[in-house]
């Protein structure tokens, strides 16, 4: 018997999020940290992307999410705040 499911698109664990993360940063250094100790924190998470090709600076230090979340929204965030960021070390060196 084969078990078949469907890929709705959404992270389900703390684990899963920082993959996604990883995935969509090649090289990227990925923390996730709590929000806030309490009731009904547990499904929130800060996540910090680092990236050598810049120093290892924090390419944010704002984001959040909260399970379950969209992984494309997730690796969308994570691209952008790379690609600016890459951008920017760039433009410091010209």
């Amino acid at each position: 018997m084969t078990a078949t499911c469907n890929d709705d698109g959404l992270v389900r664990s703390h684990e899963e999020a920082a993959a996604v993360l990883r995935f969509s940063v090649p090289g990227a250094r990925v923390a996730i940290e709590r929000v806030r100790p309490g009731d009904g924190a547990e499904a929130a998470r800060r996540y910090v992307v680092t990236l050598e090709r810049v120093g290892h600076r924090p390419l944010s230090l704002g984001d959040v999410y909260a399970l379950p979340t969209e992984a494309e929204n997730l690796a969308d965030r994570a691209r952008t705040l790379a690609d600016k960021a890459v951008r920017t070390a760039e433009g410091q060196t010209r």
